[in-house]
């Protein structure tokens, strides 16, 4: 889910036309939108639409997170979701079309809360080190806490078509703004400019999120202050930064 470490700052922005809120964060960027109206046959399921109220969805998704991590995707059952939040099931497919739309509700506010906490301010091209460095320590606290949400989504991602848009979405973002926080440091002098600042971007937030992955979701043994100092220094040196 995570994926790796940015340097730019947190923007928060909904488009009226789209009702898309738009989040970039630490170094990801999430489009949460309200589930789907049609399903793949193209049939109405049923999108967030309880009497105009969003404390219901927040209710169920807040229901949902805690049953998705005690019992996996597969095991978790709507009637469990729907017992938690005290409605009922109807009023459940009212607000969600499927155990699928609710997951990716649920991945997207997780998204939000970890990448919010690990969001950094603007690079400082004085400093990008120490920028790194307290950026990649954020990001890999709040991956742990939320370690097995990461791991389910991971799971899902090669098999449901709409779970995999949401990780990718989010993957492709993160790039995006790392590539362009790469480029303003190649502008002033402070990365090498013989490295692409795209492909740059894209490899280190896979080496990241990789290594969160086995750490967290498998639990590699590893010293974590030599990691996260091994994982800084590969960042740096990757970058030329200067």
């Amino acid at each position: 889910m995570g994926q790796s470490i940015g340097f730019t700052s947190v923007r928060n922005r909904k488009s009226n036309t789209s009702q898309e809120a738009t989040s970039s964060i630490g170094n990801i960027s999430v489009v949460s939108r309200p589930p789907s109206t049609k399903n793949a046959r193209g049939r109405k399921t049923g999108a967030s639409k309880l009497d105009g109220t969003d404390a219901v969805r927040e209710q169920i998704i807040a229901a949902a997170r805690f049953i998705f991590e005690r019992d996996g995707f597969h095991q978790a059952r709507i009637v469990n979701i729907a017992s938690a939040t005290k409605v009922g099931v109807g009023t459940f497919y009212r607000v969600f079309g499927s155990k699928t739309d609710v997951f990716c509700a649920v991945i997207a506010s997780t998204f939000d809360e970890i990448y919010v906490a690990s969001a950094t301010r603007a690079i400082r091209p004085d400093n990008p080190a120490a920028h790194i460095d307290l950026a990649n320590r954020r990001f890999l606290q709040q991956y742990q806490r939320h370690a097995k949400l990461h791991s389910l989504l991971e799971q899902l991602a090669p098999i449901d078509e709409q779970c995999r848009d949401l990780y990718l979405t989010g993957r492709a973002r993160a790039v995006e703004r790392i590539a362009h926080s790469i480029a303003e440091l190649q502008s002033v002098g402070r990365a090498s400019p013989d490295i692409d600042a795209h492909q740059s971007a894209r490899l280190l937030v896979s080496m990241t999120n990789n290594y969160a992955h086995l750490r967290y979701t498998l639990r590699e043994p590893v010293d974590d202050e030599v990691a996260v100092k091994t994982l800084n220094r590969l960042w740096v040196d990757g970058l030329g930064i200067r």
